[in-house]
């Protein structure tokens, strides 16, 4: 990872017991780590000079239970921003929706070095697919909890993902997730094709899906999902943002905004009318022009 920005681990392992899922079976159940061990290692990488902090986990709304008696992200947070210098960005990888909780979106709202940023696995919508899934949540709790989070904080970036092709998955199914899709308009989406995983329920499962039609539903959701990530970053043209820069290429820098994490989601190209800036420093940029992924813009002076 490069300098300006590392994940940190909150808990290992998971109690979730996703049917398509062999973390239990690999890192056995879910062990949150110390608050104040975090904190310290939060600290010292940031006193380093890093300037985002990616909080990860497999699931990371679970943690605090297994060693507090109850679910804690909430109150991590709030120390970790006290711990922290005063530009930094904490971003919230992998919240599950099984163990969110109500007053996470209140920290959020509350605290500005957290991103407005929540990466939710959802996997699908169809509640008889979520069944054979073994998640917890049926598609009216999914719609609920989005609905609470769009009201609480206005323009928070949502990010999730989607398994097409899982055993038994019929196309009605697939098209109820398009029109979710469709619905929602989550600004971020990565889309998986059902891979078996060795001992894992699903891998036994009748009516396994032929590639050929996990393939073909894949790039069907794909191309549903660029038309509505192009028509949202369409709407940031003129903005000011506040972006990390990461790097130089062809004469343009280019770095991320609060709305994208690193690895999975686009960035920001921009010019700087000649003048040099380093990377791993926050920069204003206006954008000027959004592509289907990415936004094109100059440095605010």
């Amino acid at each position: 990872t490069p300098f300006y920005t590392a994940y940190v681990k909150i808990a290992e392992g998971c109690n979730q017991h996703c049917t398509f899922c062999a973390i239990p079976l690999i890192k056995g159940p879910y062990q949150s780590r110390k608050m104040e061990d975090i904190e310290t290692e939060v600290a010292r990488l940031t006193n380093k000079g890093v300037k985002e902090i990616n909080l990860i986990a497999q699931d990371i709304t679970s943690y605090g239970k297994d060693i507090y008696g109850e679910y804690c992200l909430s109150k991590l947070l709030r120390r970790l921003v006290k711990a922290t210098p005063e530009k930094v960005w904490l971003r919230l990888l992998y919240a599950h929706p099984a163990s969110f909780r109500p007053e996470l979106l209140t920290v959020i709202a509350e605290e500005n070095k957290i991103c407005r940023y929540l990466d939710l696995p959802l996997q699908h919508i169809s509640d008889p697919i979520l069944e054979r899934m073994n998640r917890q949540k049926k598609g009216v709790d999914i719609r609920s909890l989005i609905k609470q989070i769009r009201n609480t904080i206005p323009g928070l970036t949502l990010r999730t993902t989607f398994i097409v092709g899982f055993p038994g998955e019929t196309e009605d199914h697939f098209q109820e997730l398009l029109s979710f899709m469709r619905e929602v308009c989550f600004e971020k989406v990565g889309i998986f094709k059902y891979s078996p995983e060795e001992g894992t329920p699903a891998e036994t499962m009748p009516d396994q899906l032929p590639g050929e039609i996990k393939e073909e539903r894949f790039h069907r959701a794909m191309l549903w999902q660029r038309e509505i990530s192009y028509r949202i970053n369409k709407t940031q043209a003129g903005k000011e943002i506040t972006v990390l820069v990461e790097g130089k290429k062809n004469g343009n820098y280019y770095g991320r905004g609060e709305a994208d994490a690193p690895e999975v989601d686009g960035q920001v190209f921009f010019t700087t009318q000649g003048e040099k800036i380093a990377v791993g420093e926050f920069r204003r940029v206006r954008i000027i022009k959004a592509k289907n992924y990415d936004l094109i813009g100059k440095l605010s002076f």
